[in-house]
């Protein structure tokens, strides 16, 4: 069975300092090697991804329920 939760029980302020310390780390690195802009904007859009994509996984396994992405907009 599919529950929908809603999304700021999953968004925590630990959770958004977390992502927020592994974007600026993404961000530190990328000025470091002189990416462009554009490279920047990639890194930055790719590690915001996998941010989002752990805090489901990771709701899902407290629960072992699964959390339907488009839940997390509703």
């Amino acid at each position: 069975m599919l529950v929908y939760r809603p999304a700021y029980s999953l968004v925590t302020t630990d959770v958004i300092e977390a992502a927020c310390a592994c974007l600026i780390a993404t961000l530190e690195e990328s000025s470091a090697m002189n990416d462009s802009e554009a490279a920047s904007e990639r890194l930055m859009l790719e590690e915001f991804g996998r941010c989002l994509t752990r805090v489901i996984e990771s709701a899902n396994n407290l629960t072992g329920q699964k959390t339907h992405l488009f839940s997390l907009f509703l």
